[in-house]
């Protein structure tokens, strides 16, 4: 490895929780990182996902940094394109590009307990640093369902993340599988556009009214002059935040907050089997609550059949549900989601005893604070395993401010690794599991994707967002300990 240039960080993915990290990094004054970004462009999941209708159902004010905060969103909910610019300012505020490359993918990572740095193969060659931040996110593995016969179709076939530039569906027989976060945004958009849709429902969504007030140029203006009135704002939308989250641990006040998506649906979908074929049978919260105002009117229109069942094979030119339903048609839109996780780069990281991450966690990831994993020293998962709480935004920057007072910690202490411990991290674990033992997603009658393959929750951070700052205000130095050096055995020359 000699004659490498060895860094001080190096932060993988170019996403919200990238972006952010090289943000953190310029304000504590470090220069000396390099990010990678497999893709062609910074912006993440906002950079990938071009889907028709593609937009965020967290408000604006509280889907931003509160660093960076933006006086010029248009409207309440902001659409795909300005979140992408809305990064790609705060990019270039802190001089991200000119440490970005581009289409470059790490391929493998490995901890070298003698030099206490980390050891990394990108697909344009070897890099050392003291830092690795992994910001690989959890919107990104698209989960292409295994339908049997989807080899065979002769059409179309794509995920929602993987839009065809300039395709609508005009006139075409489209299937959309699943009713999910996208499906939702973009099914409206496909029926807008003249094509005849059959959706294939396995689950109905929760979905609630979205109250996408536009912006007027006085309230941008105000915004712009009055910084505190955009804190205001964001004030009353974290606090909307957190009641619908206090709804997932509370099931009497979970109850209370779900009579909201059904008299939505009662008020748009008149027609009443129509209206209980879109009505949940779990509890609001096990699965995502969805917000938005299209979606059922869509479903009502001529050019839309909805099948509430999932979908069981392929064939050449049609798709065929459970309930024995069978359609012909041109294209295949997969809206199933993402594998939720840390994602594939589990599987490539290696820590002090050679294991990777993946094998470490064995199907059930946790970490310390969701940031530091024991055995993997300097490493940092952004939005790791529960973290979640009702903003993305808002997660990550309470774990910037944690990084950035452990980095400052150890630069007052002459210390150039830390490696948390193993009884800590599994001190956090066991209070992640008591505290979302009985939380809607664990007993709310759905199957949610934020359970891990064990059943522990996955997602949930074990509170409230406020709690999750104030616990992350501070960084607490006696839940790490140092890293040795490790000096090579070399074997004596015999005489």
């Amino acid at each position: 490895m000699s004659g490498l240039v060895r860094h001080h960080a190096v932060i993988v993915g170019g996403g919200l929780s990238g972006i952010g990290m090289a943000a953190t990094l310029h304000r504590e004054g470090i220069d000396d990182y390099v990010l990678l970004e497999r893709g062609d462009g910074l912006g993440g999941t906002w950079h990938h996902n071009t889907y028709p209708g593609c937009g965020c159902d967290i408000p604006s004010a509280l889907y931003s940094f509160a660093f960076r905060p933006n006086p010029d969103w248009s409207c309440m909910f902001a659409s795909r394109e300005e979140i992408r610019d809305y990064l790609l300012d705060v990019a270039r505020e802190y001089d991200v590009p000119r440490h970005a490359r581009l289409s470059v993918e790490m391929t493998s990572a490995a901890w070298d307990s003698t030099e206490r740095v980390w050891r990394i193969e990108t697909s344009a060659g070897p890099l050392e640093s003291r830092w690795l931040f992994l910001g690989t996110g959890s919107l990104h593995a698209a989960n292409m369902v295994d339908i049997p016969g989807v080899e065979q179709f002769v059409g179309r076939v794509f995920h929602s993340s993987r839009w065809p530039a300039g395709w609508t569906g005009a006139g075409e027989r489209v299937a959309v599988i699943g009713t999910g976060a996208s499906s939702i945004q973009l099914t409206p958009q496909l029926v807008d556009a003249g094509a005849r849709v059959t959706l294939f429902q396995r689950t109905p969504a929760w979905i609630q009214p979205k109250p996408n007030l536009r912006h007027g140029r006085w309230q941008r203006a105000l915004f712009r002059r009055v910084p505190a009135a955009q804190r205001v704002l964001r004030g009353m939308e974290w606090g909307f935040g957190e009641l619908f989250l206090a709804g997932a641990f509370r099931p009497r006040l979970g109850r209370v907050l779900e009579q909201i998506p059904r008299a939505w649906l009662r008020l748009r979908v008149r027609d009443r089997t129509l209206r209980a074929k879109l009505t949940p049978s779990y509890a609001m919260g096990c699965k995502r609550l969805l917000v938005d105002n299209a979606f059922y009117r869509a479903v009502q229109r001529p050019n839309l059949e909805l099948v509430d069942s999932g979908v069981t094979r392929i064939g050449p030119g049609s798709v065929v549900a459970a309930n024995g339903v069978g359609r012909e048609v041109d294209t295949i839109v997969f809206a199933t989601g993402f594998h939720y996780g840390v994602g594939p780069s589990a599987g490539l990281v290696r820590g002090r005893d050679g294991r990777t991450l993946a094998q470490v966690w064995d199907g059930s990831p946790q970490a310390y604070l969701g940031t530091s994993v024991a055995g993997f020293p300097n490493l940092v998962l952004l939005w790791g395993p529960n973290t979640g709480t009702t903003s993305i935004a808002v997660s990550v920057e309470a774990q910037l401010n944690y990084i950035a007072r452990m980095m400052r910690y150890m630069r007052d202490a002459g210390l150039d690794a830390l490696d948390v411990r193993a009884e800590d991290e599994n001190a956090f674990r066991d209070l992640v599991v008591a505290r979302t033992r009985t939380a809607v997603h664990a007993v709310g009658g759905c199957t949610s994707f934020y359970l891990d393959a064990k059943g522990k929750n996955l997602l949930l951070w074990p509170g409230s967002m406020h709690n999750m700052w104030r616990r992350m205000r501070r960084f607490d130095p006696a839940a790490y300990a140092p890293v040795p050096a490790v000096v090579p055995s070399v074997e004596k020359e015999s005489a």
